[in-house]
């Protein structure tokens, strides 16, 4: 059986470890939560009182919805070092991602979701000297791209 309309699953796509998704290939930091579609969200849950007997109580839990909504301007490195001074963190950089144009997931009426789509640029770092060469523009939908920066794989 399928999940209720608007319904938000308590499986998440990821869980945090020191601020940053927990072995995605890019450092995505919890600062993204928001552009993943986890929120918290009232829930009620079982819970046993210390009475011992069972009762349904309201707690803010986290949850995973479908609609991701990553913007023009995010940038991500592909290491959590990527976030230091610039000077410092060009000597930890492998690989740079930057969104240049972004249209959000949208919800449908009815249920189910209309893609948005993400064209990002991807630059490595310049192993003469310091900076990044570009190597390439690409094209994905919202989804699609939330699997690479879980991979590295285009």
């Amino acid at each position: 059986m399928g999940k209720k309309k608007n319904q938000r699953s308590i499986e998440l796509i990821t869980t945090f470890e020191n601020g940053f998704a927990k072995n995605w290939f890019y450092a995505v930091g919890d600062f993204f939560r928001d552009h993943l579609d986890i929120f918290l969200t009232d829930r009620m849950v079982n819970e046993t009182g210390p009475d011992g007997k069972k009762r349904k109580v309201k707690k803010e839990i986290w949850t995973q919805g479908d609609l991701f909504t990553f913007e023009r301007g995010h940038i991500f490195y592909d290491t959590p070092k990527g976030y230091l001074i610039w000077k410092e963190a060009l000597k930890h950089i492998a690989l740079v991602c930057q969104i240049a144009m972004a249209t959000p997931d949208l919800a449908k009426v009815g249920g189910g979701r209309i893609d948005g789509m993400v064209s990002f640029d991807l630059w490595r770092a310049n192993q003469s000297g310091p900076g990044l060469n570009h190597i390439g523009r690409y094209d994905k939908t919202q989804h699609d791209f939330v699997a690479y920066l879980k991979t590295g794989a285009l």
